[in-house]
């Protein structure tokens, strides 16, 4: 597995944290709302609400990674196509000085 940024890793902080302190509410909310009607309701939003603050925070995580992963592959394949580059004209210059020696070049 690839080190996570850092950024990620505190989204993915931030995406439990928002777990937790959405179910503690909720929960609250609901064995409150036991003696108050209105709270009964709002509980289960508070809930939801949490979970889909938690989802989109470590889905704006994964996102992050990924692309940084991608220019760090970009960067490699760059530097790949460089090195063949290289290769491709030595290759050329060594054929090139094969036909100068055996004097086939025109």
């Amino acid at each position: 597995m690839k080190d996570k940024i850092p950024t990620t890793v505190a989204l993915l902080f931030f995406s439990w944290a928002f777990v937790i302190f959405g179910v503690l509410l909720g929960g609250y909310f609901i064995i409150l709302g036991f003696s108050r009607p209105g709270y009964f309701i709002i509980g289960p939003l508070v809930l939801f609400a949490g979970l889909l603050s938690a989802v989109l925070t470590r889905m704006l995580g994964n996102i992050g990674q990924m692309l940084f992963e991608i220019r760090a592959s970009i960067e490699q394949v760059n530097c790949d196509s460089k090195d063949i580059n290289q290769n491709t004209h030595q290759i050329k210059t060594f054929f090139e000085q094969i036909e100068r020696h055996l004097g086939l070049k025109k």
